[in-house]
């Protein structure tokens, strides 16, 4: 899930490439996203949530199963506890290469 503000990033560098408006500058304007902000991500830069990803114990990949458990746990009736999520995170984590071991605080 994007936020409004990443969005409207994305935005502007599809209208820069589409050469919509004659500078940087006036792209950024027109989208009211940072001009610094458009120019790093012009230049390869990647977003916070880009950057943070390996420092995360999942994969994107990785949370949205998570997340499909969940939900399929929930819709079946038996929504799962902490425990269990961390439980299976940690199958996760671990069918990957990563820890097994998930703090208690993770969720």
């Amino acid at each position: 899930m994007t936020s409004r503000h990443e969005q409207a990033i994305q935005d502007a560098l599809d209208a820069y490439d589409r050469r919509e408006y004659p500078s940087i500058r006036a792209t950024a304007d027109a989208y009211h996203v940072s001009n610094a902000t458009l120019a790093r991500r012009i230049k390869g830069g990647r977003s916070r949530q880009q950057a943070r990803e390996e420092q995360q114990l999942l994969s994107p990949d990785q949370e949205r199963l998570l997340v499909r458990w969940i939900l399929d746990l929930e819709v079946a009736g038996a929504p799962p506890t902490f425990a269990q999520v961390r439980e299976f995170a940690g199958l996760i984590s671990t069918a990957s290469g990563g820890p097994s071991t998930i703090g208690v605080n993770w969720i």
